[in-house]
């Protein structure tokens, strides 16, 4: 499996069969991103709020971890 979406680490723990030789050292690195309509302002704020307590909190490390995911 040649991947370096976000799931990639999650699919690799539950089979080894599919670790990449380069999870560890991706190609590249990307960003997800939430869309919305422009003007949008106040979903815009609460998103971000989200995220920024999600970011203080630990709740965003813990989920990157139980997932897998590296950043």
């Amino acid at each position: 499996m040649i991947t370096e979406i976000t799931e990639a680490p999650y699919y690799v723990q539950a089979d080894s069969r599919l670790a990449a030789p380069l999870l560890s050292k991706p190609f590249n690195h990307g960003e997800i991103g939430i869309l919305m309509r422009k003007g949008q302002d106040d979903l815009l704020q609460m998103v971000n709020g989200i995220i920024r307590k999600m970011k203080r909190n630990g709740t965003l490390r813990r989920l990157k971890k139980e997932w897998g995911v590296r950043s």
